[in-house]
C-alpha cells in the first residue's frame, strides 16, 4: 500500500517554495524523499499554529519500510515542564494521541532528534500532532526536517516551503 501512494503523492522538494504539496494536517503528514544514509533526523519547528509545538510520534522508515524511530534515542531542545502525558520519550514510543506526546518549552518553536544505533538508509518521515483527530492546536506549520550524515553535517530532506500554506483548523 505505501508503494501505491508513493506513486499519488509528491515527494519533498526542499529546494523549492512552490506549493506542490498539501498543506499540513494534525493528523498525519507523510514527508518522502530520496534514499539517504544517516545517523540521526531533526525536525525542527520554527513556528506553530499556536503556542508550543506537540508531536505525538514522529516515524522514520526506512528503505526495506521499517519503523527506524522505534529504538532510537531522542533529544529535544526542550520539553514541557511538569507534564506526565507530554514526554521526550513519547516521540518515539510507537504510541500515537496527545497523551503520548511530546511538547516543546518554548513557544512556536523548538526541535526533536532521533539518533540511531548505526547508519540506516531512510527514505520517509511520517509525524503528526495528535493522529487520534482530537486536537489541532500547537500545529507544526512552518518547519525542516534533516538528516545528519555524519556528526556535524545535517541534509535538508523535508520542509513545509513545499506546501501549500495552513489556513486553520478546530482547536
Amino acid at each position: 500500500l505505501d508503494a501505491e501512494q508513493a506513486k499519488l503523492e509528491p515527494g519533498a522538494d526542499p529546494g523549492t517554495t512552490f506549493p506542490r504539496r498539501a498543506a499540513v494536517n494534525p493528523a498525519r503528514n507523510v514527508e518522502r524523499f530520496a534514499p539517504v544514509t544517516a545517523t540521526a533526523v531533526r525536525f525542527t519547528v520554527q513556528a506553530t499554529s499556536n503556542l508550543e509545538p506537540c508531536l505525538d510520534e514522529l516515524e522514520v522508515f526506512s528503505t526495506t519500510g521499517k519503523n527506524v524511530a522505534l529504538g532510537a534515542t531522542p533529544s529535544a531542545s526542550g520539553t514541557y515542564p511538569g507534564s506526565d502525558i507530554h514526554r521526550l520519550e513519547h516521540l518515539n514510543d510507537g504510541k500515537h494521541g496527545n497523551s503520548h506526546s511530546w511538547i516543546s518549552n518554548e513557544r512556536g518553536k523548538g526541535w526533536v532528534q532521533l539518533e540511531f544505533p548505526r547508519e540506516t538508509s531512510i527514505t520517509r518521515v511520517v509525524w503528526g500532532r495528535d493522529r487520534e483527530q482530537k486536537f489541532s492546536d500547537r500545529l507544526a506549520v512552518d518547519y525542516r526536517i534533516e538528516a545528519a550524515l555524519t556528526t556535524n553535517d545535517l541534509k535538508l530532506l523535508a520542509s513545509s516551503r513545499d506546501r501549500v500554506p495552513y489556513s486553520g483548523g478546530r482547536t
